[in-house]
């Protein structure tokens, strides 16, 4: 009998994404890198007895042991059914992969196809109102060379709409990529 997972390919059906390596998302939250069940572990903690914590309740030095993962992105409406992000911080591990990101919308500053991916991802956040795990290779820059997991989880007063999307990213070499510079 197979099993059944939240798991599902995220490619948009558009021919630049589609060159893309897939990514694919899963709601059972079956972290594989420490630091990022330590991260979700932390959302859980601010979280309380409420759906989601506010930007407030989280502070750098309850994130220490993962700082260097972690990415906020700001919601910003355009309309009642368009959002762009702004990355407000991204931590020292995320700007190695996309460079100086902080401060900037994600579709001012990453290509066209990458930019449609993480908005559709932060959308599926924002409207589903609850964390999810993103697990792929980089497609930014050709660094398929690299093995992503993150997690997106929701910030914002429950009364409101989401304002917030709080990120932790962990990327490693591929084992195959491990081997062959490990000959050289």
């Amino acid at each position: 009998m197979p099993i059944e997972t939240d798991a599902m390919d995220v490619r948009i059906q558009d021919p630049l994404e589609l060159s893309l390596p897939p990514v694919t998302q899963d709601w059972t939250l079956g972290f594989v890198r420490e630091e990022l069940k330590q991260a979700l572990a932390y959302w859980k903690a601010c979280c309380g007895d409420r759906k989601r914590p506010e930007r407030a309740d989280m502070n750098p030095a309850g994130m220490s042991q993962f700082l260097k993962h972690v990415a906020l992105f700001e919601v910003r409406h355009l309309s009642p059914t368009t959002r762009a992000y702004r990355v407000r911080l991204a931590g020292t591990n995320v700007e190695q992969v996309f460079g100086s990101i902080s401060g900037q919308r994600i579709d001012h500053v990453l290509p066209a196809a990458i930019s449609a991916r993480w908005q559709k991802c932060l959308d599926t956040v924002f409207e589903e109102d609850r964390p999810l795990r993103l697990t792929g290779r980089a497609g930014f820059e050709d660094k398929t060379w690299l093995v992503g997991e993150v997690l997106l989880a929701p910030l914002g007063d429950e009364a409101r709409p989401i304002s917030m999307i709080f990120g932790a990213f962990v990327w490693q070499q591929d084992a195959i990529h491990v081997a062959t510079a490990g000959r050289e």
